[in-house]
């Protein structure tokens, strides 16, 4: 199925034992790239480009990230 996509980028590398106290542990997240959204502690951003799955996902890395999963209608509703 061909649809647009949502690529993600990772503030942190490292695993955080406890998300609650993520900035506590690591520090306020730092600023989006131009064209990217901070939710939470990703950056996203929205490609209307209309590309099968592995294509979204080698455009993703292209712009040093990977292809994010939107996972409740309150995402879906922020990111498009």
């Amino acid at each position: 199925m061909l649809r647009p996509f949502v690529c993600k980028a990772e503030f942190y590398d490292m695993p955080v034992p406890d998300w609650s106290d993520i900035d506590e542990e690591l520090g306020p997240p730092v600023p989006c790239e131009a064209g990217w959204e901070l939710h939470g502690h990703h950056c996203n951003r929205v490609f209307p480009n209309v590309l099968q799955y592995e294509q979204a996902q080698t455009e993703c890395l292209i712009h040093g990230a990977n292809l994010g999963s939107i996972h409740s209608l309150n995402f879906n509703d922020a990111v498009f």
